[in-house]
């Protein structure tokens, strides 16, 4: 009883006591509570739990690995988790051990699951319908957690899987995926799965950073824009505008991407432009079919009856790629791999071929010889539809099949085999990675689909996929020292004065340095200006940024080795915080929503408008739709498409139709010249 005031004898906990306390408090409940179809069943059907009481495992909780936990006492031995690992994946990572009462889902061996060939897809945790396996989640408490759940895509390669990102507040809590979507069919790979955690990095940028005397230290936003306009337009007006570059990654969306481009050829006069993580853009495609992007889609792989995987190891670079593949393979497609390594999807090839890297070009060179010379050819197709292909048989003509030895690792009568196998098919379908294959080889590959008429149908064609999320994007969206927006040539007369019009200023003349052109350039010092664009804790290559010879500026999400060498930072964002598109290696347009708020309270596509402005060439947009209604009056290709008419799943652009006319004779003749040069 209070005897001489009414003071508290508690004071309460501060915030940051009341956050400590908050976060030691046990979890209580499964994590798994929500999303449940064991419970979602039993409460429907109005199961008696007394009726099936019996004894009961009590199972220590598995902990081993790094983003999954087990908890055997949720298991009901329904063997999804086993049939989809071993099944679709084809690993076999986990299965079924002992008998009776004592059966359990282990990892094999007895190992910790991390231990096994677990590739960490987290295909087992999609299809398990409890608790049993689980994702880790990067939160103080495990949940569970009632989420809100947006859709976006992933940004990590060229498949653009659709996503589910659920949302927690402030945080994205878990990654899924919708079944049955167009791209993916809910399946996703270690990178999608998990991948993603750059989002809310440690080291995310909070605010903008502006070196002063030597060290990166906070600024305001003007300050920080106008630091950078000061030290561009510095180099601008003492080397020139050909000593700036702006590199930007190719995990921004298409939004993004645009106005980079723009920003380089509008506020800083220049055509260096290129991606940021310094891999070379392979435009064969663009010499052959007019167009740089894949000729079909990845649905006409179910309508193949004949795949070759050409130069790429899909099971490890496009795990998803490789499961539509043995899909197709598994209703009747045969399956050729040409690889100059040992690959996990050659189990299920009907023909592997061994070619190293030095002789592919005159593999297909040989192969095109031999198509000629036995009359394999399409004729009414060529003729219909193509140009210089008397050029092409006439250059292929030194490569005949007598001249093949077995020192290729490859005797005759395989490849003949192979072109037998490829001609005969009704609906032939190449898939290469044109990250990695030389502008040569594809070029090569392109010819033989247009000579055999196997191109610019369902089932048969080319695709071309690409290592980054919206690289495809990138080259629609003009992110080339060569090709403005829509894959015009920067020569080329007619667009120039197009955009001229549109922008209402000159472009810059000539091509400029791509992005492996413009890392030489800043190591030997012959770059003083760099913009370099991130959307992740990944993308700008390494010493980018960090001669201190060159001004740099940096948009960026992340405070990586890289990013921390600018002279200003401006921190952007990720694709989560992202409201805009991506264009996947297939040419489907995709939706992505922003599901959480900018960390430092800007989006990117507005980082750059406002630096642009800063720079003296006004951007003025209110949202990542009104930059994308300028995209449609740049890219032919997206005119009809309108922002808000893109639904779930997206949709697809053709690249090359029944009217199409391909190959140009004289990019035949710069093979053979090539072909001439390693010949002597």
């Amino acid at each position: 009883m209070r005897k001489l005031n009414f003071l508290e004898v508690e004071s309460g906990l501060s915030e940051e006591a009341a956050l400590r306390e908050a976060a030691r408090c046990l979890s209580c409940g499964c994590v798994d509570v929500f999303d449940c179809e064991l419970r979602k069943l039993s409460t429907e059907y109005g199961v008696d739990a007394v009726r099936f009481d019996g004894e009961k495992h009590r199972l220590p909780i598995a902990d081993d690995h790094r983003y999954i936990v087990r908890d055997n006492n949720k298991c009901i031995l329904c063997g999804r988790c086993a049939r989809i690992c071993s099944e679709l994946m084809g690993l076999g990572a986990i299965s079924f051990v002992h008998r009776g009462f004592e059966t359990l889902i282990q990892p094999s061996l007895g190992q910790p699951l991390e231990e096994t060939q677990c590739e960490s897809c987290g295909q087992c945790v999609s299809t398990c319908p409890t608790g049993a396996l689980s994702v880790k989640v990067s939160m103080p408490k495990p949940g569970p957690f009632k989420t809100d759940d947006v859709p976006s895509a992933c940004p990590q390669c060229g498949i653009d899987c659709a996503l589910t990102l659920r949302v927690k507040g402030t945080k994205v809590v878990k990654v899924a995926s919708p079944l049955e979507n167009a791209v993916n069919d809910g399946n996703l790979c270690k990178k999608g799965a998990f991948g993603l955690s750059f989002v809310h990095s440690k080291k995310r940028i909070t605010g903008p950073l502006v070196r002063r005397d030597g060290r990166l230290e906070p600024a305001t936003w003007d300050e920080a824009l106008t630091a950078a306009a000061a030290g561009l337009k510095g180099v601008k007006s003492e080397f020139g505008s050909d000593k700036i570059a702006v590199l930007a990654s190719p995990k921004l969306t298409n939004e993004e991407s645009y106005l980079a481009q723009k920003l380089a050829r509008m506020a800083l006069n220049t055509n260096n432009i290129g991606n940021s993580v310094g891999v070379p853009v392979n435009d064969a495609l663009a010499q052959c079919f007019g167009k740089n992007s894949s000729t079909c889609s990845f649905a006409d792989i179910d309508q193949s009856d004949l795949i070759v995987a050409f130069g790429s190891d899909v099971c490890t670079d496009y795990p998803i790629v490789s499961l539509k593949i043995k899909d197709a393979v598994g209703k009747g497609s045969r399956l050729v791999v040409v690889n100059s390594e040992p690959t996990r999807i050659d189990a299920f090839a009907n023909m592997t071929l061994k070619v190293s890297k030095r002789m592919s070009e005159e593999l297909l060179q040989t192969v095109l010889n031999y198509v000629f010379n036995y009359n394999l050819v399409d004729r009414d197709f060529m003729e219909r539809r193509t140009l210089g292909f008397e050029v092409l048989e006439q250059n292929v003509q030194p490569y005949s099949m007598d001249k093949w030895t077995e020192s290729f690792w490859i005797k005759p009568a395989k490849v003949i085999e192979f072109i037998h196998l490829y001609v005969r098919a009704r609906n032939p379908l190449i898939i290469v990675d044109a990250d990695k294959l030389e502008v040569e080889e594809l070029v090569l590959l392109s010819n033989l689909a247009l000579v055999t008429g196997n191109v610019a149908r369902a089932g048969a064609g080319i695709i071309a996929l690409r290592g980054h999320g919206n690289s495809q994007g990138q080259i629609e969206m003009g992110v080339s020292s060569k090709y403005l927006p829509g894959q015009e040539p920067v020569y080329g007369a007619t667009a120039r004065a197009r955009f001229k019009e549109l922008w209402g200023a000159s472009l810059p003349k000539g091509e400029g340095l791509d992005s492996e052109d413009a890392l030489t350039a800043v190591r030997s010092g012959q770059l003083r200006g760099i913009v370099a664009i991130a959307a992740a804790d990944d993308d700008i290559s390494a010493g980018l940024l960090g001669d201190g010879r060159t001004f740099t500026v940096a948009i960026a999400p992340v405070l990586t080795d890289a990013v921390a060498q600018a002279d200003v930072v401006l921190p952007g964002t990720t694709f989560a915080e992202s409201d805009g598109t991506f264009t996947s290696s297939e040419q489907r347009l995709q939706r992505l929503y922003q599901a959480i708020e900018p960390v430092a309270g800007r989006h990117t596509w507005r980082i750059i408008s406002d630096l642009s402005s800063s720079l003296g060439y006004e951007m003025r947009y209110e949202a990542a739709s009104d930059v994308f209604d300028e995209i449609r009056r740049t890219v032919p290709a997206y005119s009809a498409i309108s922002f808000d008419g893109i639904g779930i799943g997206g949709t697809t652009v053709p690249s090359c139709d029944e009217q199409t006319t391909f190959i140009e004779p004289r990019w035949l003749e710069k093979i053979a010249e090539s072909a001439v040069r390693k010949d002597t």
